[in-house]
């Protein structure tokens, strides 16, 4: 079967073009959440690894400012990124553009404020206290690495296929992941400059 855009309608293709039942949406659901609890685990790891190895050291190289900038650029982000998700259960796809595209450029700025200080060398990497951190945000900068590449392709798929979309799934999905990218730097973040 073929869409009007020419596109299958196969819905392992083209999941946002088919109806979601109550079983589809606890599948999805499910799925999504045990995909965030293994994705927190390696976080976690090294979390533990930092208390085992630094206890409650804060290294006097750590720049707070830089820290606390990319919280509230995270959590501006994620406020942002719930607003297209609030315009998708309204089927407005213009404004799922605008924010999702918002949102791209606040995670990027995001990144490179995280970014900073892992490329400065204001930490040395085999130091007790940068050995973890330099690896832990790190890993924080490699999940918006990844995030960025959601909010882009779910956007894309919004933009090009806005006229034949049946479900948002892939909006209220992107969001709550990208919920989960802002509370693991608000753990990085309490963990590495505060605590």
């Amino acid at each position: 079967m073929q869409s009007m855009n020419g596109a299958s309608s196969d819905p392992a293709l083209y999941p946002m073009q088919e109806p979601l039942t109550r079983a589809d949406l606890m599948r999805l659901r499910g799925g999504l959440t045990l995909w965030l609890l293994t994705m927190s685990v390696p976080l976690m790891l090294l979390v533990e690894m930092r208390f085992i190895l630094v206890g409650t050291y804060v290294s006097p190289h750590v720049y707070q400012g830089v820290g606390i900038a990319a919280l509230i650029v995270l959590i501006v982000s994620g406020l942002v990124m719930s607003m297209a998700n609030r315009a998708a259960k309204n089927g407005d796809t213009k404004s799922i553009l605008t924010n999702t595209s918002l949102t791209m450029w606040l995670g990027f700025a995001a990144w490179v404020l995280i970014g900073i200080q892992v490329t400065n060398r204001t930490m040395h990497s085999t130091s007790h206290y940068g050995e973890t951190y330099l690896v832990t945000a790190g890993l924080v900068d490699f999940y918006l690495t990844c995030l960025l590449i959601a909010v882009f392709a779910v956007r894309s798929r919004v933009k090009r296929l806005a006229g034949s979309l049946q479900n948002f799934w892939g909006v209220h999905a992107t969001t709550t992941v990208w919920w989960f990218g802002v509370i693991a730097w608000l753990v990085v973040y309490l963990e590495m400059y505060i605590i």
